[in-house]
Parts: C-alpha cells; sequence; structure tokens
C-alpha cells in the first residue's frame, strides 16, 4: 500500500508540474443565440487570455472577453472565464485542443444588467510558428444561466499568443 501512495504522489507532482505560462490575445466575431438573436446584432469581440500549462496535454487559462452590440438599446457583455483547455494533438505544425469551464458574464444592456455564471465550452486549432508563438482560430460557446439579456451566445476569435517558459 505504501508504494501505491508513492507512486500517486510521484504522478501528482508530474501531471500538475508548471511547464510555462501563456499570454494571448483575440478578436472575432460574436453571435446571439436563442431569443436574444432577435433582439441584438452580432458585434466584433476582443479579447485576452493569461494560462498556465500545467503538462504537455493540459492548459489551464483564465479568460477575458467583450463585446458592444446594437439593436434593443444596447448591450454590452463582458466575460471572465476559467478553461481547461486538453491538447488532442498534433499534426506537423497544427495543435488541436478542447476545452471549457465556468464563467461569470457581466450584461449591461441601456438599463439595468445582470451578473450570472455559467459554462462555455468549444475548442481552438493553432499553428506553431516555433515553440513560443502560437497562432489559430478558437470556436466557443458562451450559456450564462438564467440570464434575461442574453441567453447564449458563440464567438470565433482569432487569436496570437506567447508561451513563456518556466522558471521552475
Amino acid at each position: 500500500m505504501k508504494h501505491v501512495i508513492l507512486f500517486l504522489c510521484a504522478l501528482s507532482f508530474s501531471v500538475f508540474a508548471i511547464e510555462g505560462f501563456y499570454l494571448g490575445v483575440e478578436g472575432g466575431y460574436v453571435g446571439p443565440l436563442g431569443k436574444a438573436k432577435d433582439t441584438y446584432n452580432s458585434a466584433l469581440g476582443f479579447g485576452a487570455d493569461i494560462g498556465v500549462k500545467a503538462s504537455p496535454i493540459i492548459d489551464l487559462t483564465l479568460l477575458f472577453q467583450t463585446s458592444s452590440h446594437a439593436g434593443g438599446g444596447g448591450l454590452n457583455c463582458y466575460m471572465t472565464g476559467v478553461s481547461a483547455d486538453f491538447t488532442l494533438g498534433r499534426l506537423n505544425d497544427f495543435e488541436f485542443a478542447l476545452g471549457g469551464g465556468p464563467a461569470l458574464y457581466l450584461l449591461r444592456p441601456s438599463g439595468e444588467g445582470e451578473n450570472r455564471f455559467g459554462i462555455h465550452f468549444g475548442g481552438h486549432a493553432d499553428v506553431l510558428i516555433d515553440e513560443r508563438v502560437h497562432v489559430g482560430l478558437g470556436l466557443r460557446y458562451h450559456a450564462p444561466f438564467s440570464a434575461a439579456t442574453m441567453d447564449s451566445f458563440w464567438t470565433i476569435m482569432a487569436r496570437v499568443g506567447y508561451q513563456f517558459g518556466s522558471t521552475f
């Protein structure tokens, strides 16, 4: 039993060792879904990512996105979320990943706004310019819980990121 515990401890340290830090920016298209698509127009969206490469296949990322939608008096949408992204594989200089997680949505129409928790999930395909610079395209679905203003939306964003190597 002692050997099993030692093996699990060693495995947990190797799985959660930090391999590097990631900074990225993104810009693209935000499209309302459901009842919101009849009220609000699609808009340009922008975002930033701050992440940790926990292993060769797992990235833990803090996401920020914003968009301003015309129609219905206007709507500003802000999202802060956490994502666990799992790298599915690499093919030459292309990397493919899927992931998602919880998020906080701040939906601010011209009147009162609402703050809602929700979930997001999606995937991305990146071209590895080198081991540090990634350029790609990401698609993500967002679902704020019980939001009256915008019940769900999707984003398609061009991404550029830089991976800083680990110093420990």
